[in-house]
């Protein structure tokens, strides 16, 4: 047990410095400004620890203004969506979905993807959900800002993460890669490249507070709960089409009018490099959670699986979690099942490292007098902030 266990250590420290989906190639730079993909400053794709560091502990002007704009970018933006928010549940749009998907987004999202092409069915029942699908498939700011809406969410999310990380790696026990580290920095100046231009659309495209569905909106909305009773299939949906289709024209017409688009020459390499890691970390993901005995996926595991020792499953679990780490350096659960892992069988600072990362994510730090702001903690979190604050270097 002792040679395998060291055998799959070592092959994790080897995942951890291993880029299994390497970055793009980036421009030349000024030697002493790194850049975000759209011209504006960024951490760049270069960055080490030291320079981190010293970025993060400087008192330059021009140093506290890179990092006083990243947290406007940030802070606008969520109140932004915070608006949007709210307008979509003065219109009744969140009737789309059950009780307990509460105000979510994306989950607002698929529903209406499901429903958008076919949307008959639902429309004839005349009921509050079919009302407010009437008013989702005409209102034409909504259809253009759903994509929007969910990459400004993701993207505010990776740049407070990132930011939150690097952090920790000066202020806590967070410990990164040089691979691990230029990921993030990649990420946080995507994030923060998309951010400008969808803040710019998302302000162009809102609404005014309280503002309802134009008169014309609301009677193509009510045309629309008429037309999917008409009895006969064909018609019902030909009728449908002929109200819907000049909204989409509009909506196309409109698209490329946008700043997301105009820049997203500029930003698709990165794009389609960080889905490629996220798709290579979530496969990951899934096994690490199947491998660990004490989560709702590892009580099931497959045959394979369930024929290993504990012992050996939750050292399994711990390079799988590296690995997924070595794509996604900010996924949370990832992190918590590297300490937890590793706290198995060798407890110390190496389950601290990951334990203060997966605090840091979840928006904790073991210094605060009220950690997580006074929200209940989760058994995980829980189980982090103990072994991180009775930590003794």
């Amino acid at each position: 047990m002792k040679v395998l266990a060291r055998v799959l250590l070592l092959a994790a420290a080897l995942l951890a410095g291993a880029q299994l989906h390497s970055l793009p190639a980036q421009k030349p730079i000024a030697a002493d400004v790194a850049i975000a993909p759209d011209g504006k400053r960024g951490f760049g794709r270069s960055i080490d620890q030291r320079a981190l560091f010293d970025l993060l502990r400087s008192k330059s002007e021009l140093d506290r203004a890179f990092f006083a704009e990243l947290d406007e970018l940030a802070n606008s933006t969520r109140l932004l969506l915070m608006s949007l928010r709210h307008l979509y549940a003065e219109r009744g749009y969140f009737h789309l979905l059950p009780g307990s998907a509460a105000e979510d987004f994306g989950a607002l999202d698929a529903a209406y993807a499901k429903l958008h092409d076919s949307p008959a069915f639902a429309l004839a029942a005349g009921d509050a959900l079919a009302k407010a699908l009437a008013a989702m498939l005409v209102d034409t700011r909504f259809n253009v800002r759903r994509e929007l809406v969910s990459r400004a969410e993701f993207a505010v999310t990776d740049l407070e993460h990132a930011r939150a990380v690097f952090g920790a790696t000066v202020y806590g026990y967070v410990s990164l890669t040089p691979e691990e580290m230029q990921n993030i920095a990649a990420r946080a100046d995507l994030a923060a490249a998309e951010l400008r231009a969808l803040r710019s659309d998302l302000e162009a495209l809102k609404p005014a507070p309280g503002e309802p569905l134009s008169k014309q909106e609301l009677e193509l909305a009510n045309k629309l709960l008429e037309l999917a009773r008409i009895p006969d299939e064909r018609m019902r949906a030909a009728q449908l089409r002929a109200v819907i289709d000049p909204r989409l024209e509009l909506e196309k017409r409109m698209q490329p009018l946008l700043s997301s688009a105009r820049i997203e020459p500029r930003l698709a390499e990165l794009r389609a490099w960080r889905a490629r890691v996220l798709k290579a970390a979530a496969e990951i993901h899934a096994r690490v959670l199947e491998l660990l005995p004490d989560t709702s996926q590892g009580e099931t595991p497959s045959p394979e699986i369930a024929r290993l020792k504990k012992s050996d499953r939750i050292t399994q679990a711990y390079v799988r979690a590296i690995e997924a780490l070595a794509q996604d350096p900010l996924d949370a659960e990832m992190a918590w099942a590297a300490a937890h892992a590793r706290e198995f069988s060798w407890p110390g600072k190496d389950g601290v490292l990951y334990f203060d990362r997966f605090l840091v994510l979840s928006g904790i730090r073991f210094g605060d007098a009220i950690p997580g702001n006074g929200r209940p903690l989760t058994e995980r979190e829980q189980e982090a902030l103990s072994a991180v604050s009775n930590f003794k270097p």
